[in-house]
């Protein structure tokens, strides 16, 4: 089953750019990033990382999604398949590439948002 889990950072972008955040984020994974692309004038910046999780066997994939609103950033994880056999059992890895992302952004300061409604279909 894939991850997902989403993070709010209260603060101006005048306090740290989303660039800044999405840079030192990456510094912080320290895993395989396979892309970053910047888009809507840098207030969206989409990541990809893939790491190798040998309790599956194969690569499992990370997405994170920055956002910049006029006084807050948001974070999308979703960590993904990491699925193995014909159940797609995970083993935990989908649960666990997310997590590496949760406690990188949770030391730049954002906070898990459960307030954030739809995003389990």
């Amino acid at each position: 089953m894939s991850e997902v889990i989403t993070m709010k950072r209260i603060g101006s972008e005048e306090d740290t750019t989303l660039a800044m955040l999405a840079n030192d984020f990456i510094r912080k994974m320290s895993i395989h990033k396979i892309c970053r692309v910047q888009k809507a004038g840098g207030k969206a910046i989409l990541i990809c990382f893939e790491e190798y999780y040998y309790r599956v066997e194969s690569a499992v994939s990370l997405t994170v999604m920055l956002t910049q609103e006029e006084n807050s950033q948001d974070a999308f994880i979703i960590g993904f398949g990491g699925g193995h056999g014909l159940l797609n059992i995970s083993w935990g890895a989908n649960e666990s590439i997310a997590k590496k992302a949760y406690n990188a952004l949770t030391e730049l300061g954002f906070e898990k948002d459960d307030s954030v409604t739809g995003m389990y279909l």
